[in-house]
């Protein structure tokens, strides 16, 4: 139809008639390429061209159109034409303008061609208006294209149109999926995909550039598209241009509505546009209807999530900010869900762009955090608690978000949370913080072991005064602030922690008292019963994904497996803690598994991987952590087996001095005094290592059988040889109640030393052999080498010298009875006859038997050629 319009206008046009031709059609519907089709037509017809083009750029631009055609004008008449350059044209000139037009077509037919009037400007609108007033006889063609839905600058132009009988019309709509189809028929390889023609329409609304578009762009594609999905437009591509192309083509307040819909998505309505925008709904209908006529929008939503993307891309990022928090704004103000505000606040963040009025936005965050908490969603709460940080323009606000994002932030990144904390420090140094943002501070510092800072923002809270206290309780106020308090259970008391840990659920909020409870049992007399426990949490948070609670958790684990003497369970657990543990360098955090592995590798004699752990930044802090005490004990420790005996000395004595200040000077924790007399024992002072080894003693925690011992062992070595043996059976007695294996192989040593020493070689040699066996069971090398030197290369089957009574248990197994083994086993760790009767319920005679059978089979004569890697199965290894 639009094609028979066309020639049967050029026929007329071309017999000598005057035509008026007006092309209409929304952005992208071929008005342009239907103007230069005619255009061409005309001109291979001898047809005298003049062609103009409006654009947004000229539209206030005055004559900017008529230069144009008057530039193609081909006789100097016509080129001379005065134009009004301030805006005013005189009634003259346009006649002149008209005049020249009809003496030129008397010679040639005139076609006039002007693309994009809806950017003509109103002076060239004047003289257009003349001319289809006046050329009304001779051959002279008007073409004008123009998008629909634009207002005019002159309203009176539709009008001057309407007057000419001769005015034709066509109005451009988009393709139909047939047409489509016809025109994706061009593209082989496109037209070969099973529904491709129906997506390709679906995508571009049937507008024609934005097809052509995706044709292109997927004809470009590398390797080639198979499949619809693979017809998808790409970001930034040929289609998006187009897109951009025809909503800047649309009208004045096109991409302003595209922008909002786009913003606005399931909520978009030209009302709730003008609300966003702040301009009138009539000019946002109008820039509807142009976009849906473009095929851009289906209803008021963009037909592909492309265009969207397309708009908003080239928004400004600073406007687009503006604009998110002006939705965010009108979804709160509408009772939207806070998903929805939340994630135009989200997209509003610009580093140049302010916040203002957003105390609402302050609270939806918070409030927002708080529930995704509840969800266990730490991160995404994190992200908003950020966010409402940046809003919020009130100081004590911002310490308290921060504060609470440092409780939160925690659970995945020490090292951020630590951080987190020094703007509520410093305000609260500052007396700026409310008692009630303090004492949420205090429990943050308390969690993060800073024990200096804890005590004095508590100092703040309650300054001291005459009648306050002694100085041996520092925290009577806030009983959480002592987390790090050594707390006495009875049995009874344990039972109650087993209780609550078996119903309690691992959240932020329990986080502490399981913590708590964990360490209970652990520094109790039955630290094995935290085994389990501590196992069971650990893989909880790291099912959660909350890398730092399983590294708390493993930390613990391993506390309680050094305790118990199984080094290289210990050494496991402070693997997993270390691994675990995120963005370590950066967090006074990280001395809890470096302490534990310090500990652990020095005591199984790895030295070398040890020594890579002794300058981490937290040695060289300051007092503020309870974990520098844990951390410079272990390295202390450390020291004290590569014999550099003044540094160990100097390490233990700075953990008492740090413990004493804080008043968390607890042997049951951190027995240092013990390990400082050690030292000075080495360093040729045992009148000091007897002062301190009394003082411990001294404690109530003397009553632990761990603390007892060990420092019973320590006296029994300043003490004169008469008193030794009697002290090291106390302290024997007392650590195999302990559990601590380790410890006890040492005392046993000790003792078989002594008992050397004295002349009593039978049994000094049978309790030196319970505690290599000892040792060697828990993987303390260090301390079996002491034991015996270089006994442990004898058992190694690489070496080919191993004499025939040690070549170990597989070649007795072979020989030997269930009963002659479990026998020889015992003997071979150092019980006597009476001790292996006890143990296995048999006769002395009985004992006695078997290990005469023992030394027939083993071709040997006596107990001290027992091969000593006899293993001991499940039976007590002490």
């Amino acid at each position: 139809m639009d094609i028979e319009i066309i020639e049967s206008t050029l026929a007329d046009f071309l017999s000598g008639q005057a035509r008026l031709l007006f092309i209409e059609g929304a952005s992208g519907c071929g008005k342009s390429d239907l103007i230069d089709f005619l255009a061409k037509r005309a001109v291979a017809e001898g047809a005298a061209l003049l062609h103009g083009v409006g654009s947004p750029g000229e539209a206030d631009v005055p004559s900017g159109v008529l230069r144009q055609l008057l530039a193609d004008a081909p006789t100097p008449r016509l080129a001379q034409v005065p134009q009004a350059t301030d805006g005013r044209p005189r009634a003259e000139a346009m006649r002149e303008f008209c005049a020249a037009i009809q003496e030129l077509s008397q010679n040639v037919p005139v076609v006039c061609c002007v693309d994009d009037l809806q950017y003509a400007d109103a002076v060239s609108l004047q003289y257009l208006q003349a001319l289809i007033r006046h050329a009304r006889t001779g051959p002279v063609l008007l073409v004008a294209a123009r998008s629909l839905h634009f207002s005019s600058q002159d309203p009176t132009f539709d009008t001057e149109l309407l007057r000419r009988p001769d005015f034709r019309r066509i109005r451009l709509g988009r393709l139909s999926e047939a047409a489509v189809a016809e025109a994706v028929a061009g593209y082989p390889r496109i037209a070969a995909i099973p529904g491709s023609a129906a997506a390709l329409h679906d995508i571009s609304g049937g507008n024609p550039l934005l097809l052509r578009a995706l044709l292109e762009e997927t004809r470009a594609t590398t390797p080639p598209a198979t499949t619809t999905e693979e017809l998808e437009p790409e970001r930034g591509g040929l289609f998006s241009q187009a897109v951009l192309t025809c909503v800047l083509r649309s009208g004045p307040a096109a991409f302003d509505l595209g922008v909002a819909l786009a913003l606005l998505q399931d909520r978009g309505s030209p009302e709730q546009a003008a609300l966003l925008l702040g301009i009138p709904v009539s000019a946002v209908e109008q820039a509807d209807t142009a976009l849906r006529a473009a095929g851009i929008l289906d209803g008021h939503r963009f037909r592909h999530p492309g265009s969207a993307a397309a708009v908003l891309d080239a928004l400004e990022p600073a406007k687009r900010a503006r604009l998110h928090r002006r939705c965010a704004r009108l979804a709160y103000q509408a009772q939207e869900p806070a998903a929805k505000v939340i994630q135009h606040l989200r997209a509003s963040v610009h580093a140049h762009e302010p916040w203002p009025d957003t105390l609402w936005a302050v609270d939806v965050l918070r409030e927002r955090a708080e529930q995704l908490m509840v969800t266990d969603d730490p991160r995404q709460a994190a992200d908003l608690l950020h966010l409402a940080y940046d809003a919020c323009t009130d100081e004590g606000t911002r310490a308290e978000i921060k504060t609470r994002l440092s409780s939160i932030t925690w659970r995945f990144d020490p090292a951020a949370a630590e951080k987190h904390l020094a703007e509520p420090l410093r305000l609260a140094r500052a007396g700026q913080l409310s008692k009630g943002r303090l004492t949420a501070l205090v429990r943050s510092l308390s969690a993060q072991g800073r024990i200096a800072e804890t005590d004095e923002v508590l100092r703040r809270m309650n300054p001291p005064g005459p009648d306050s206290g002694t100085a041996h309780d520092p925290y009577p106020n806030l009983p959480h602030a002592a987390f790090w308090a050594v707390r006495d259970r009875g049995m009874s008391d344990l039972a109650d922690c087993e209780r609550f840990l078996q119903d309690a659920v691992l959240t932020e909020t329990t986080l502490l008292p399981i913590v708590q409870a964990l360490q209970t049992l652990i520094l109790s007399e039955h630290p094995e019963r935290a085994t389990p426990w501590c196992q069971t949490f650990a893989d909880d948070a790291a099912c959660r994904n909350a890398p730092a609670w399983t590294a708390v958790f493993a930390t613990l684990h391993g506390d309680v497996l050094l305790r118990l003497g199984d080094l290289r369970g210990a050494e496991r657990q402070a693997l997993r803690a270390w691994e675990a543990l995120p963005g370590r360098n950066g967090t006074v955090f990280v001395a809890a598994p470096a302490a534990l592995l310090i500990r652990a590798r020095t005591a199984m004699g790895q030295h070398a991987t040890v020594a890579r752990l002794l300058d981490l930044p937290i040695a060289n802090s300051r007092d503020d952590s309870v974990y520098l005490s844990s951390y410079l004990y272990a390295r202390g420790v450390h020291y004290v087996a590569t014999n550099q005996y003044a540094s160990a000395l100097r390490d233990f004595l700075e953990v008492g001095r740090l413990l004493r200040s804080w008043g968390l000077d607890r042997p049951v924790a951190l027995p240092w005094r013990t390990e400082a007399a050690d030292a000075l024992v080495r360093l040729g002072e045992p009148e000091q290592a007897e002062q301190l080894v009394a003082e411990q003693l001294s404690l109530p925690d003397a009553r632990h059988p761990r603390v007892r011992g060990i420092s019973l062992r320590l006296r029994a070595a300043i003490r004169p040889p008469e008193q030794r043996q009697a002290l090291l059976k106390e302290a024997i007695d007392e650590l195999r109640l302990s559990g601590d294996r380790v410890e006890l192989a040492r005392a046993l040593a000790d003792l078989g030393q002594h008992l050397q020493a004295v002349g009593e070689t039978n049994r000094a040699s049978m309790l030196t052999r319970r505690a290599w066996n000892l040792a060697h069971a828990c993987g303390a090398k260090t301390l079996r080498e002491v034991i015996l030197p270089g006994l442990a290369a004898q058992l190694n089957p690489c070496y080919p010298t191993v004499p025939r009574q040690r070549r170990g248990a597989e070649e007795s197994d072979a020989k030997l009875s269930e009963s002659e083994r479990r026998v020889a086993a015992l003997a071979a760790h150092g019980y006597t006859n009476r001790e292996i009767s006890s143990k296995l319920y048999i006769t002395v005679s009985t004992v006695e038997q078997h290990l005469t059978h023992v030394y027939r089979k083993l071709s040997i004569s006596r107990r001290q050629d027992l091969p000593v890697d006899l293993p001991l199965g499940s039976m007590e290894s002490a």
